[in-house]
């Protein structure tokens, strides 16, 4: 049973761009945004290439809804959430659960800003093996757990 999206906006951000967000699925309506975080963008020095395989997950992701408004921004993360909530009288921040490094900064200035914010746990593809030792590169990970993340 999905819950009510009054008061909440949904943060997607580029940890889990799916149409099976668990934020996304327990809040249908409630308006969605996800921010190109520039100066990460800028440290990072993404390709072309890269930048649009993400904008066209988000677009996947949001056309998969039935109903709630999307939006994309560019800017600071914490800026253009906090505005989004505000422009639309929410008083709840939902999202996922990330191991990024800076995801517990955002939420603490989140709630700092007077939101209350709930990070859904996401549910695990396959377990990984070698967690003692985290692969650098998406690619060595998945020849590690391919064949489990792909069995029927």
């Amino acid at each position: 049973m999905a819950a009510t999206p009054a008061n909440a906006v949904i943060w997607l951000h580029g940890d889990h761009l799916s149409a099976d967000n668990p934020a996304m699925r327990a809040f249908p309506g409630a308006p969605v945004v996800f921010v190109f975080d520039e100066d990460f963008l800028r440290t990072l020095q993404f390709g072309f290439g890269r930048l649009a395989f993400i904008y066209e997950s988000v677009m996947d992701v949001f056309a998969a809804r039935a109903e709630g408004s999307c939006s994309v921004r560019r800017g600071v993360v914490l800026e253009e959430v906090i505005a989004f909530a505000r422009d639309r009288g929410a008083t709840r921040i939902i999202t996922t659960q990330t191991v990024g490094d800076r995801f517990a900064g955002y939420v603490a200035e989140l709630e700092n800003a007077g939101f209350t914010v709930r990070a859904l746990d996401v549910p695990e593809l396959v377990a990984y093996p070698n967690a003692a030792r985290a692969p650098k590169r998406f690619s060595a990970w998945w020849r590690e757990v391919e064949g489990e993340a792909l069995a029927p």
